[in-house]
């Protein structure tokens, strides 16, 4: 092989090497990125709970009003009238849990996304060295091979010889 042959074998193990090291990089960065809006996705949906709450709230209070204005006018007795309050309060008090459970619910899945995607962002970062190692690996396999033909070395590791090996040492 000529000079200009091994510096383009060079040149190509080098960008393959920079090639596979930036996609892993940027693939890493890509998945922070994306665990990052998961975060901020579970953020704004725990302050959307918040906000559902408090709406809750002020319906069943609305609601409290309304019943107090319609059992003033109507006379029905205390009991009715504290039955109807407690129904009420059960109801408002249920809704509001299953905004929170939803709400929970959500946050955690949101979670789970962001560390699958840093996850995913590790794996392809260190699928990136093996890439780069790759890259290297194939450039040198055409040197060890012309110094093979070439009877320079019998081996690819440069400086280890195994001429005379029979293939069993006793």
């Amino acid at each position: 092989m000529c000079e200009v042959t091994y510096g383009v074998m060079a040149a190509g193990a080098a960008l393959g090497v920079a090639g596979n090291l930036k996609a892993g990089r940027d693939a890493a960065t890509n998945a922070r990125i994306d665990a990052a809006v998961y975060q901020s996705q579970a953020t704004a949906r725990m302050e959307k709970a918040n906000f559902d709450i408090s709406q809750a709230d002020n319906k069943f209070r609305r609601f409290e009003g309304t019943r107090i204005a319609h059992a003033a006018g109507s006379g029905i007795d205390s009991q009715s009238f504290y039955d109807a309050f407690a129904d009420d309060a059960a109801e408002s008090s249920l809704e509001k849990h299953a905004i929170i459970y939803t709400a929970q619910h959500d946050v955690q899945y949101l979670g789970y996304q962001a560390d699958s995607s840093l996850r995913r962002g590790d794996q392809a970062q260190d699928a990136s060295y093996f890439g780069a190692a790759s890259s290297v690996v194939n450039a040198v396999a055409p040197f060890a091979a012309a110094r093979y033909k070439a009877g320079l070395e019998t081996s690819a590791a440069p400086g280890v010889s195994t001429r005379g090996y029979t293939g069993s040492q006793k």
